[in-house]
């Protein structure tokens, strides 16, 4: 999904949503909603000890559903949904998955071995499947620059900082070293660069692009980022060589190295083993006076929220629908809010929740007229709210929504929901299921 805006500039959708309805009902029930009676079906089966799927059609009901634009196809964003007046129907695909089982984890994966790359989740599901590392699962996750795929939120893999923005998320997910998780709303982040003569610098990212548009930026790059800065205009780029050789970025945990080179142009090579600081404006002078050739720099990234901890997370960050939908059950007053346009439109969703020790992981498909209309956050929100879920947060959907499982009976990684690019949509980093158990 595109990195646009937080907020829009102007509304094409207006919905007044007063109450919802959720009809889930068994296989081949008659069930009515209102004056109308409505089928709908409810399978599910056992992936694995610990995790479950279910893939349901559930109508949701509103009390009624307008638009003022005189434009048809603006007035309808989402592709499906207004013009049915008080109702949308939608196909739900939903994973179950149990923390608390020893031999079944959590991750999230990257889609190419450099952050700056993409990549459908069935591919990342089956380039990280091998014996006793079975994936059960994957689900798409951060949002992501489309043109790179550098993630534009946190994401921590196997106890390294992947990327990270600053100075905080909006969501987050997070798995401990023992396996339960944690699911919540904004973690602050510190990223501090220390100079030999105490001075320090507060950078705006790690693995992040340096936009022309960003003035007055910084951003530390690894050797994990991808083949070049891809930095754009003017600004500094200073080479630093670790002192400890091949030395990752993990939270909590300072890492120093000396400047070896100091470049004027942009979107230079990233030499392999070493970090790279590209600065524009105040930044950059900050760097020409502080870090010259040969000085030693220190550099530490701090999280709150426990996430020093985190073996794996992934945190939205600037994204209009970088949303927490639940907080201990409750709809948060931002969601609720119906005059923002960005709780009302309709799109296809990904959105991981919780109850209890249990994950919740779904996808609901959208802009498919006939097929499933797609959610807006409220929507959601509301849904998840009636299934008794504590916290709830949105991460990338649209075209990126897209559900992989293993079957059991036939044991294939298969994509079980309809994307609605009508193919997989390559993108920047998912949840993936693991099964540890010995075959």
């Amino acid at each position: 999904m595109s990195a646009f805006a937080k907020k829009q500039k102007y509304a094409v959708l207006s919905t007044l949503l007063l109450g919802i309805t959720l009809i889930i009902p068994v296989a081949g029930a008659q069930v009515y909603g209102g004056n109308q009676a409505v089928k709908a079906s409810k399978t599910g089966f056992v992936v694995a000890r610990g995790v479950e799927h279910e893939t349901k059609t559930v109508r949701f009901e509103t009390m009624f559903r307008f638009s003022e634009s005189p434009d048809p196809v603006k007035a309808i964003r989402g592709k499906g949904g207004a013009e049915e007046g008080s109702a949308v129907t939608n196909r739900i695909f939903e994973l179950k998955f149990d923390a608390s089982d020893p031999q079944t984890r959590l991750e999230i994966v990257s889609a190419a071995p450099h952050v700056a790359g993409k990549d459908t989740v069935s591919h990342i599901a089956k380039a990280n499947d091998r014996a006793g590392h079975r994936v059960l699962a994957a689900l798409n996750a951060d949002f992501f620059h489309v043109a790179t795929g550098v993630p534009l939120g946190l994401q921590i893999t196997g106890g390294e900082i992947v990327t990270s923005p600053g100075p905080k998320t909006d969501t987050f997910l997070a798995v401990n070293k023992d396996g339960s998780f944690t699911l919540g709303k904004s973690i602050a982040i510190s990223l501090v660069l220390s100079a030999e003569n105490g001075q320090q610098l507060t950078l705006n990212g790690i693995n992040k692009i340096r936009a022309k548009t960003l003035t007055n930026h910084s951003f530390l790059l690894t050797d994990r980022f991808g083949g070049s800065t891809l930095s754009e205009g003017n600004g500094i780029e200073v080479i630093i060589a670790p002192s400890t050789p091949n030395a990752k970025l993990a939270p909590g945990q300072p890492v120093s190295g000396v400047v070896e080179a100091i470049l004027t142009a942009a979107n230079n090579p990233v030499p392999p083993g070493k970090f790279i600081l590209t600065a524009s404006g105040s930044k950059a002078a900050w760097l020409k006076q502080h870090a010259p050739v040969g000085q030693t720099l220190t550099f530490k990234a701090d999280f709150d929220q426990g996430i020093n901890e985190a073996l794996y997370a992934v945190g939205g960050a600037d994204h209009r629908f970088a949303d927490v939908l639940l907080q201990k059950g409750q709809v948060p007053p931002e969601v609720l809010d119906m005059t923002d346009v960005n709780n009302l439109e309709h799109h296809p969703r990904t959105i991981f929740a919780s109850k209890g020790r249990m994950l919740y992981a779904y996808v609901i498909d959208g802009r498919q007229k006939g097929y499933s209309d797609g959610a807006s956050v409220l929507e959601a929100a509301r849904y998840l709210q009636s299934l008794g879920m504590d916290d709830a947060i949105n991460v990338d959907g649209g075209g990126s929504s897209t559900y992989v499982l293993r079957k059991p009976d036939d044991g294939r990684l298969t994509v079980l929901n309809r994307p609605s690019d009508k193919e997989e949509r390559p993108i920047a980093n998912a949840l993936i299921v693991v099964s540890t158990a010995s075959e």
